[in-house]
């Protein structure tokens, strides 16, 4: 009878050890992802700052010549400006940067185009886009 409840208090105390480790097995996975949701937001905001230095640097492009027509895939659908920094948002749909960034600075979290809820609000430069502008600038 002895060696019964020894054996079943190795047992107990072995379900307790294994709990406490994968509680601390979860604690350290929760861990690991909070650090790489936080790498990850850095490495965002240090490519959207990068991106936004460089174009800064740059020249804006001209006006187009009055009376020139400008395609509507180079017209943001927000402002209905030409683009100069077009960015693409994770639905995929181009906007102008200060445009894009007004709607979310009003808590707005939709594309303003298919109005599908956004899992986030990472944009990203849409530089194909950004040469096209600027070749019809020039022309």
């Amino acid at each position: 009878e002895a060696a019964a409840e020894a054996a079943a208090g190795a047992a107990v105390e072995a379900s307790e050890a294994a709990a406490a480790l994968a509680a601390a097995e979860e604690v350290q996975l929760a861990a690991a992802l909070e650090e790489s949701t936080r790498l990850e937001d850095e490495a965002r905001r240090g490519a959207d700052e990068a991106s936004g230095s460089v174009l800064q640097d740059a020249a804006l492009p001209p006006e187009p010549a009055a009376g020139s027509e400008v395609p509507p895939e180079l017209q943001c659908p927000l402002s209905f400006e030409v683009m100069s920094d077009p960015v693409m948002n994770v639905a995929g749909q181009t906007y102008e940067r200060s445009a894009i960034e007004k709607w979310f600075a009003m808590g707005k979290r939709t594309d303003p185009m298919s109005g599908s809820v956004l899992e986030s609000t990472f944009l990203v430069p849409n530089v194909l886009v950004r040469g096209m502008c600027r070749k019809h600038a020039a022309a």
